[in-house]
């Protein structure tokens, strides 16, 4: 067993692990990092050696910590993960969530007790056939950037689309108001759907896409989707990727329908006592 010990991150140590969180996503502003730290500095723990942590609960309903970062060397992982669970324990979270891993990387996660929870499937689409694509939604449905006022039935909309494992906070989605592309799809006043995607560094993502049961099979998350995907390459995305579950055949389907092409690999989201 390492004999690795963690700590919270000193303000002079974040400058040393900034580079590793920005290049990982976790944060894409510096201000936005050392915020959540002074928030609640436990969160970010730190080894002498180097070796480092970053978590952050899952869901607000939901007693996981999940485990946002992890650097260290390959065989420190273990030891790091348990002290990571006895750290969330002692903070009142009776499970832990690993990052979103390539399979091949889950076993020394194993070894710490945790067990697949989620298979994923990435898609990516060509931008330079994106930059083409417009929405073309339904007769009666608009596509339209989401305002405030549609915060409610946004996260209305992705409670009843999702189960609450990967289901969203409003304030969740008043971030990506501010700092992402949210877009909703709106029938005889109503929000029926909505998509969320983002560009970074030159790499654009769909992160999210729903649409209401009884709006589907219309061409609404087609519309959605074509929105976004075009959206982001004429934002100069040289790539355009998602995931989506592994036994979702039917978005799996949509996906590549419209020019997704699966990427080699399975992802997976381990998850364990504490």
């Amino acid at each position: 067993m390492s004999g690795i010990r963690l700590h919270p991150a000193t303000e002079t140590e974040l400058v040393t692990v900034w580079p590793a969180v920005r290049a990982a996503g976790i944060f894409r502003r510096r201000s936005d990092f050392v915020r959540f730290h002074a928030e609640a500095p436990w969160r970010v723990r730190i080894a002498r050696e180097g070796s480092t942590v970053v978590v952050e609960r899952w869901r607000d309903p939901l007693d996981i910590l999940a485990v946002r970062g992890l650097w260290c060397r390959g065989h420190d992982v273990p030891a790091l993960l348990l002290e990571t669970g006895a750290l969330a324990a002692s903070h009142g979270y009776g499970r832990m969530l690993s990052p979103l891993l390539p399979v091949e990387a889950a076993r020394p996660y194993e070894r710490a007790g945790l067990k697949p929870h989620e298979y994923l499937v990435a898609l990516r689409f060509d931008s330079r056939s994106a930059v083409t694509l417009r929405p073309d939604p339904p007769a009666g449905v608009r596509i339209r950037p989401a305002t405030t006022e549609d915060l409610v039935s946004v996260f209305e909309v992705d409670a009843v689309c999702f189960e609450p494992f990967w289901a969203y906070e409003v304030r969740r989605f008043a971030i990506a108001l501010v700092e992402e592309r949210l877009i909703v799809a709106e029938e005889g006043g109503r929000i029926i759907g909505y998509t969320l995607s983002t560009v970074d560094r030159g790499s654009g993502t769909i992160g999210r896409i729903a649409v209401l049961s009884e709006a589907r099979g219309r061409g609404v998350g087609s519309a959605l989707l074509r929105d976004a995907a075009g959206a982001l390459a004429r934002a100069g995305a040289g790539t355009i990727s998602l995931c989506t579950q592994e036994g979702n055949t039917a978005a799996q389907a949509l996906y590549m329908r419209l020019g997704g092409r699966e990427m080699a690999g399975r992802l997976v989201l381990m998850i364990g006592a504490t």
